[in-house]
């Protein structure tokens, strides 16, 4: 079970599709910080062979540092899901 995390801050949100998962890595102070970690974050993915297809720096609350999704169908509805997260704030560098 993944803890529940409390903590209102930067997020880094790594979307993969080889496993089918969301992985969020964080907390940090500020979009800047977390842009400095990003590229480490991304780099242990792909040592595991994860095939990365979406990466956003949020700031959000999120309910699990990891999300499992078993099929591509329900993929879809989850990566809509956190798109919708009623926390979230989208910036682009």
């Amino acid at each position: 079970m993944n803890p529940i995390i409390h903590d209102f801050g930067w997020w880094i949100e790594i979307i993969t599709i080889k496993p089918i998962c969301i992985y969020y890595f964080g907390v940090f102070d500020s979009i800047y910080e977390a842009e400095q970690f990003k590229d480490g974050y991304i780099e242990d993915l792909a040592q595991e062979k994860a095939e990365i297809v979406n990466m956003a720096i949020k700031q959000c609350q999120p309910r699990n540092l990891t999300i499992y999704v078993e099929s591509k169908k329900s993929s879809k509805s989850a990566i809509r899901q956190s798109r919708k997260s009623p926390v979230t704030k989208r910036f682009s560098a």
